[in-house]
């Protein structure tokens, strides 16, 4: 039984993925249109593949952004969840939500470690940031 195809290494290799790679590379404008489901997961994977730099991806809500970095850790990326702000807390306006801080407070931390063990991918809800 032969291996599973790599797909985001066999989509990397696709002239309009390149062309993509390479205005973000130059930081140019661009945009891609039509992609649904876990093919926004797939284009991102494979922009990995062509681009050595850090990405963010933006969801917008919670939930689509754990999909999304579920997606991504199907496709072998090692995304980091940045998670919302507790937006209603059990004890409402003001509360603040302990296991919600620590979470956030742990994805910053790293954020800003060391250079060689940040990661390259983060996934965050509107909420998040």
């Amino acid at each position: 039984m032969s291996a599973p195809p790599d797909w985001p290494d066999l989509i990397a290799s696709n002239a309009l993925v390149a062309r993509l790679a390479q205005k973000l590379a130059a930081r140019e404008a661009c945009a891609a249109g039509n992609l649904w489901g876990s093919s926004q997961a797939l284009v991102l994977a494979a922009l990995t593949r062509r681009i050595d730099a850090p990405f963010l991806a933006l969801c917008s809500n919670e939930s689509e952004a754990e999909i999304f970095a579920d997606d991504l850790t199907t496709l072998g990326l090692a995304p980091l969840l940045f998670p919302a702000r507790d937006a209603n807390g059990p004890g409402g306006r003001g509360h603040v939500d302990a296991d919600s801080l620590r979470a956030r407070l742990q994805a910053a931390q790293r954020l800003a470690g060391p250079p060689e063990r940040r990661p390259t991918l983060v996934v965050a809800s509107l909420l998040a940031l």
